[in-house]
């Protein structure tokens, strides 16, 4: 084999333990379903429909930060451009602190879906209940 086919070799084989590992993360999204985390998996995604142009989005409820943390929140829209309008995903990373991990516990993670500007209470709430053992 020629030095360049070598070289890819190598990279793929070096990069697919981080490919395989970002893809291992859970995603949820059904809430009322309880999440289940242990030390080896202290990282979960939760996946809400979302549609900004109507001007609601979702608002995480205050979470302990010695428990549990937001890694990333990011808003995917519908990539078929005929729907125009169409909503998207807001995907929310989360991971858990070691203190979570060591002793079991129960958190509860609530989004509310609502406009910003209101002062009224959200359209929808939903909770998501995350146990670690």
């Amino acid at each position: 084999m020629n030095k360049n086919l070598w070289i890819l070799l190598g990279l793929f084989m070096l990069m697919t333990p981080l490919l395989v590992a970002a893809y291992d993360i859970p995603v949820y999204t059904e809430a009322n379903r309880q999440i289940v985390q242990n030390a080896n998996q202290a990282e979960f995604t939760i996946r809400l429909d979302s549609n900004p142009s109507t001007g609601y989005s979702w608002f995480l409820k205050p979470c302990d930060p010695n428990y549990i943390k937001v890694v990333q929140h990011q808003y995917i829209a519908n990539t078929n451009k005929s729907l125009i309008g169409a909503g998207g995903v807001e995907m929310w990373r989360f991971r858990l602190s070691k203190m979570a991990l060591t002793t079991p516990h129960i958190f509860n993670i609530e989004f509310v879906y609502a406009r910003a500007w209101e002062n009224k209470p959200g359209v929808k709430t939903v909770v998501f209940q995350v146990a670690t053992h």
